[in-house]
């Protein structure tokens, strides 16, 4: 693989092309931007460049840079070396992917499921082998995935192999909530940003895994550009039960809304269970609420799709016999307030507040913003 098959992240690319011709690659770097959209991909691509035998150079991906960069070339790994190999097997010396799951290899054993990558595993897997001289002699690579999961000891461990990391080695820190670092981490990191991905680029993968294709456009502006979770979504049974909650929203009223209330938290809660099975490190509250939330972001997507329509947007709707349905219920206003209700719902899940009070109150937002009354949300 090559780093140009990291598609439509070429200013991520360009920055680090512009440091290795400076001959000031950073040591320590945190890779950031949103949820599967080739943070992974590119680090251990780059962990794989960086310990290649013989680096080549490869064209420029000019079709994917949309600020028109006046790179003409960028360094890339051969693919034919025995460290290119190991690599793409997985089993170089030199690089080194740290995440919660190294905590079931890690000395001190565990009997329960971690939900933040503790001190003792960024010690044993980071920071002590840190210190050892590359196995093959070019560079040792430290790729700590879901990074912002280390607890605030783990992150004042580190602080120092940040700061003053030996020759030769380099740490990428990956992560979609950069904020959740202490402001120490950042200030000793080289921030690469990433971006969101084409939402045609991401309908038009989905389709090539066999999603059928009014769902893959569907599930590529739901997951706003974001190929991993769209892929996750497009390879599970939940479009049917997102069509079943939007046209329980186009019946809801007064008789309807605590079954309505009741349905959605059963119903996550069936789906938190799925992915309890696919997520093992998770616990059955974090997926839970992972569930919850899917149904608000369908209710937040179904409400834009009003907006949308009402604007005369009809070409890039899902279910739009539905959607013509609550157009007429809802005005552009209404539909607005309900997006507004939906967000403080969100935050509410965020808060552990009991799901029974969120959304038999939310149900009834929506009834409220349908008929013309507009509560601001606390």
């Amino acid at each position: 693989m090559s780093l140009t098959d990291c598609l439509y992240q070429t200013n991520a690319l360009a920055r680090l092309e512009r440091a290795a011709r400076a001959g000031r690659i950073p040591h320590s770097m945190i890779f950031h931007g949103p949820q599967g959209v080739g943070k992974s991909t590119v680090a251990r691509q780059w962990a794989k460049l960086m310990c290649c035998a013989q680096p080549i150079t490869r064209d420029w991906p000019k079709d994917q840079d949309p600020h028109n960069s006046d790179l003409a070339e960028i360094h890339d790994c051969c693919d034919q070396c025995s460290d290119c190999h190991l690599a793409d097997t997985g089993a170089h010396p030199d690089i080194h992917i740290v995440n919660r799951e190294s905590a079931q290899y890690a000395k001190q054993q565990r009997k329960t499921q971690l939900i933040n990558l503790p001190i003792d595993v960024i010690r044993e897997f980071v920071i002590e082998p840190s210190t050892l001289r590359p196995t093959r002699g070019r560079a040792r690579v430290f790729i700590v995935e879901e990074a912002e999961t280390m607890n605030r000891a783990s992150q004042n461990a580190l602080l120092k192999t940040l700061e003053e990391p030996p020759p030769n080695t380099f740490i990428i820190l990956i992560t979609d909530k950069v904020d959740m670092f202490l402001p120490t981490i950042r200030s000793r990191c080289q921030l690469v940003r990433f971006n969101t991905l084409p939402y045609d680029f991401v309908a038009q993968k989905l389709q090539q895994h066999n999603c059928p294709a009014d769902q893959a456009q569907y599930w590529a502006r739901f997951c706003q550009g974001q190929l991993g979770p769209a892929l996750a979504l497009a390879q599970s049974d939940i479009y049917a039960v997102k069509c079943q909650f939007v046209e329980k929203l186009t019946q809801l009223d007064l008789p309807t809304l605590l079954l309505t209330a009741q349905w959605i938290i059963d119903t996550a809660k069936k789906h938190g269970e799925a992915l309890l099975k696919t997520n093992p490190l998770a616990t059955t509250g974090q997926t839970t609420r992972i569930a919850q939330a899917f149904f608000l972001q369908v209710a937040a997507e179904t409400f834009r799709a009003v907006l949308r329509l009402h604007t005369g947007q009809a070409d890039l709707l899902d279910q739009p016999q539905l959607i013509q349905c609550l157009t007429q219920k809802f005005s552009p206003k209404a539909a607005a307030a309900a997006i507004d209700a939906t967000a403080h719902a969100q935050r509410l899940i965020d808060a552990n507040v009991n799901a029974t009070l969120i959304f038999e109150s939310l149900m009834l937002d929506y009834l409220d913003a349908a008929a013309g009354i507009y509560a601001t949300a606390g």
